[in-house]
């Protein structure tokens, strides 16, 4: 099989996050595998897990921009590619070993052009999606930031198959809260919104504010429009998402 750079998005704006990951899931050569709000945690998340391609925006907020990231950080550093609205820029990014850089507005072209080039480096052939691909070996799952008791940031990886539902938090907005099989604990982070959540099994959106894991619908009652959970959870069902559980039944 041929092989895959694990992707670092390193982005303070939503919007260019959202179109980042879009690209890097839809690119045959990529994976995504998380993102980070600014360079401290991005350094962070280096230290902790391996990382093939960064893909840096130069104009983060707070008193690391992308380039002082560079300059300052002394432990491994993967490819980079920089984002950037300013392109004269990007040039002082290749004194820093950065390969390639793409100037916002971000387009599937500008995308292809500078990871190409990462691929040429790596010496990694353009893969060609099969029609019929083989079976991840990996199990799906989301790479999430929380944040402790001590108010430290760190990664948490978690299967989809051990998500048993996620909601939207009310006390804080932009935040969900995910609850996992183990010990029925509860992360709450900012890496994901609902909608990222759709379309992949056991996974299922059945209200604008939440999700469900489908393995653990213990009842649903159509008519008054909620369901319960194997751990007795009541969960109210949206009326713009019955039709996801009706059709989920009707192919169970």
């Amino acid at each position: 099989m041929t092989q895959k750079l694990k992707c670092l998005i390193v982005e303070d704006e939503k919007p260019a996050q959202k179109v980042l990951r879009k690209l890097i899931e839809e690119h045959p050569n990529l994976t995504f595998e998380g993102v980070c709000d600014n360079a401290i945690e991005a350094s962070k998340l280096l230290d902790l897990q391996k990382i093939d391609l960064m893909f840096l925006d130069i104009e983060l907020k707070g008193s690391i921009d992308g380039l002082d990231f560079l300059r300052i950080r002394k432990n491994y550093i993967p490819f980079v590619i920089v984002t950037t609205v300013r392109s004269e820029r990007a040039i002082e990014g290749f004194e820093l070993d950065v390969t390639h850089f793409v100037e916002k507005p971000l387009t599937p072209e500008k995308f292809k052009k500078a990871v190409q080039k990462v691929l040429n480096l790596a010496n990694i052939a353009l893969e060609t999606p099969s029609p019929n691909p083989p079976d991840e070996l990996t199990p799906p799952y989301i790479l999430i930031k929380i944040v402790n008791s001590r108010n430290e940031n760190l990664t948490k990886k978690i299967l989809h198959d051990d998500i048993v539902y996620a909601e939207t938090d009310v006390n804080k907005k932009g935040f969900l809260k995910i609850w996992v099989v183990q010990n029925n604990q509860c992360f709450v982070t900012s890496s994901y919104i609902l909608d990222d959540f759709e379309g992949k099994s056991p996974l299922m959106r059945i209200h604008r504010s939440y999700v469900i894991n489908t393995n653990h619908i213990d009842l649903v009652c159509r008519a008054d429009k909620y369901l319960y959970l194997k751990s007795g959870i009541k969960v109210d069902i949206g009326e713009k998402y019955i039709y996801n559980l009706k059709a989920f039944f009707d192919q169970h």
